[in-house]
This record gives C-alpha cells, sequence and structure tokens, in this order.
C-alpha cells in the first residue's frame, strides 16, 4: 500500500487496526470497505469506515472515509449510501458544541451550531473516487 501524503491526517494516526467487511472487484480495481478503530489525539478513540481501492498489482489507488463518529468540541457524523451502480453519498452532520465567545462550551440548555452538508462520489476508470454533482 502506497500512503498519501504526510500532511494527511489519516496516515498520521500511529495505530490504527483494519477490519475488512466487503470485498466489490470492479474493472481493474477492487474496492475494500473496512471498518477502522483508532485512537488520535490525547488517546481518544474513534471509527472510521473506509472504501479503499486497489489495482489488480494490490497497490493502493485511491480511499475514501465514508463513515466517522467522533466527539470533542464537535460532534462529527457521516453516513453513506452506495447505490446499485457504486455511486456513494455521504451525509455529514457537524454539531459545534464549543462557544468561541465565552471561550468555552455552550450552556446545557443552550442547542449547538448545527451544518449539515451532502456530497456525491463516483468511482473513475482509473480507480479514484470523484467528487459529482
Amino acid at each position: 500500500m502506497s500512503p498519501k501524503p504526510v500532511d494527511n491526517f489519516f496516515y498520521n494516526i500511529p495505530e490504527k487496526e483494519f477490519y475488512p467487511i466487503f470485498k466489490y472487484s470492479h474493472g481493474a480495481f477492487t474496492t475494500v470497505g473496512s471498518l477502522v478503530k483508532y485512537f488520535g489525539e490525547n488517546d481518544i478513540p474513534g471509527v472510521f469506515f473506509i472504501l479503499t481501492n486497489f489495482n489488480k498489482n494490490r497497490e493502493q489507488i485511491d480511499y475514501l472515509i465514508v463513515y466517522i463518529r467522533f466527539l470533542w468540541e464537535i460532534n462529527y457524523e457521516y453516513n453513506f449510501i452506495i447505490d446499485e451502480e457504486f455511486n456513494i453519498e455521504l451525509n455529514e452532520i457537524e454539531e459545534n458544541f464549543y462557544d468561541e465567545e465565552k471561550d468555552g462550551f455552550i450552556d446545557d440548555n443552550d442547542e449547538p451550531k448545527v451544518i449539515k452538508r451532502k456530497e456525491r462520489f463516483a468511482i473513475n476508470k482509473e480507480g479514484y473516487f470523484n467528487m459529482i454533482d
């Protein structure tokens, strides 16, 4: 596996455990879906679900994190759907529990600031994940 550049946060996590869930071969490459358990900064545990594309020589082409659940000052939640043509829809929710004006967490009765995003991806002929509209 050839890793992404060093500035990519996923490869800067020193300890990860991969649990492959499925493998799907299509065209000149194979997609593997894996659950990834990790410990990040300050030994905070986290979990990802990642799709990784490999060529026929088992070399990594690309990857896409499609699920993440992480809570600290901001709660990140990604959910995904893969359709029958292997297009991927990501639904991202970001809840911010930190109030920068107070320089601390929001009060218990306050609602967090919520940002929702939707992104769609398709796999091109070379095996890379491309964002589509």
